[in-house]
């Protein structure tokens, strides 16, 4: 098999499925034709000198066809491994507060849901974002959701290997309550802190502010340059590993 590690073909035979994903994603190579690429997910965290809130956030992707099942990608996507957007790219929005999960119809109605629908729209146009919905709650299952469209165009001529970015979720997980905190009526003093109101406090905006720029510069525009970086506008002819900044 041109191009292939020696004896490809006995040992992608012996792997399994998720293991040839990670396999054919280090050594930046197609799987062969007979082996079906499901959907896979990679996962990371952001985080900033405010320890009260970090964000989880999973990225679910494509190689080739989708399977029912996304199957987990332990480390990050290699660079030589281009990322597209072929159709809308849909965000799923949760949370908690004190390891306590948020309802969804809160999630949807809070500041902290609009104030990061505000930033994509703020930063539309350097994100190459063309429409992006209002935060609705999704039938299938539950969950606070928005859609945003591109306004950019598929690369052509890109080659192998690529995948196509589907998908995120996102998790906020605030921490406010000290741990000394354990009665009824100090936690009900502490409602004022719940950074899941529909009103947005001062300090709630800076943190949101901060972690909410270091998501969309790393895990978005530097991640996927093709989708949401510099290099969205050019018709590349080659992997990014071959561009030099």
């Amino acid at each position: 098999m041109e191009g292939y590690p020696k004896d490809w073909a006995h040992t992608a035979h012996c792997l399994t499925p998720l293991s040839v994903i990670s396999l054919c994603l280090r050594l930046s190579i197609q799987p062969p034709h007979a082996i079906q690429m499901p959907t896979f997910s990679s996962s990371s965290v952001v985080r900033t000198a405010d320890p009260s809130l970090l964000l989880e956030v999973t990225h679910f992707l494509v190689q080739n066809s989708p399977s029912e099942t996304a199957h987990v990608v332990r480390g990050n996507i290699p660079e030589n491994v281009n990322v597209i957007l072929a159709s809308d790219l849909v965000i799923t929005l949760s949370g908690t507060l004190d390891r306590m999960k948020i309802r969804s119809i809160d999630i949807a109605i809070s500041a902290v849901a609009l104030h990061f629908k505000q930033y994509l729209e703020t930063n539309a146009g350097q994100l190459g974002l063309n429409t992006i919905s209002n935060i609705y709650i999704d039938e299938t299952d539950g969950l606070p959701k928005l859609t945003v469209t591109s306004a950019r165009t598929v690369p052509q001529g890109m080659r192998p290997p690529h995948a196509t970015l589907v998908s995120i979720d996102i998790v906020y997980k605030w921490r406010s309550r000290p741990r000394n905190i354990s009665t009824a009526e100090e936690i009900d003093q502490l409602d004022h802190t719940n950074p899941f109101l529909s009103q947005l406090f001062l300090p709630f905006q800076t943190t949101l502010n901060t972690v909410i720029e270091k998501f969309v510069s790393v895990h978005l525009v530097k991640r996927y340059p093709f989708i949401f970086g510099p290099w969205c506008n050019v018709t590349p002819s080659t992997s990014l590993a071959d561009r030099h900044y």
